[in-house]
């Protein structure tokens, strides 16, 4: 069933994307499983293909097309073909337009060049501050009970 929403220009897109996926990701994809990490390189190679921060403005190495609908094809081949812990989704549509839309023009000249290459890889990172503070509770529940029992 062909897609309406999208014109020539993003079957061409597609078809590079697709032959990104299948030379420079699907192939690493065992080997980083067991690894349990995505090789850096990984991300070097999707910067250079121009596949990371396709948004991005072009002083910063982005196209400047805000155009949903690339970065949609990138998210599909890359999960139809490649790995899906490359999370060049994440990089690219979700921590980076946070640097680009709140950082300021300082953090942003510095950072999204980077970025943009793939030489900086970004995620997202979370604690459980309620739980951390209950393990330190218990933690210290156990140590004045066994105080206590070295006491008797």
């Amino acid at each position: 069933m062909k897609r309406l929403i999208f014109a020539q220009e993003h079957d061409i897109f597609r078809e590079s994307v697709a032959r990104f996926i299948d030379t420079e990701i699907a192939p690493h994809t065992e080997v980083w499983r067991h690894a349990g990490i995505v090789e850096r390189s990984a991300y070097l190679k999707a910067g250079a293909a121009g596949l990371l921060c396709i948004w991005a403005d072009p002083q910063f190495g982005g196209t400047g097309v805000d155009d949903l609908r690339f970065d949609q094809i990138v998210i599909e081949e890359s999960m139809r073909r490649g790995d899906i812990a490359f999370y060049i989704h994440l990089h690219s549509n979700l921590v980076a337009s946070y640097i680009d839309k709140l950082g300021s023009s300082v953090l942003r000249s510095r950072l999204m060049p980077k970025i943009v290459s793939g030489e900086i890889i970004l995620a997202i990172a979370m604690t459980e501050a309620a739980k951390s503070r209950s393990n330190e509770g218990d933690t210290r529940r156990r140590r004045l009970a066994n105080q206590r029992s070295h006491l008797q």
